[in-house]
């Protein structure tokens, strides 16, 4: 994970939002980060 991703993350984070995106594998490493795969169904 990137920094550019770790702020995404922590913007999110911080305002109780959710991160969309097709990075499960990065984005999951932070448990308490809510996120959703739209590219899926």
């Amino acid at each position: 994970m990137g920094v550019a991703d770790m702020q995404i993350a922590a913007i999110a984070m911080v305002n109780g939002l959710t991160v969309v995106t097709r990075d499960l594998r990065g984005f999951t490493r932070l448990p308490d980060l809510s996120i959703e795969d739209w590219a899926t169904e």
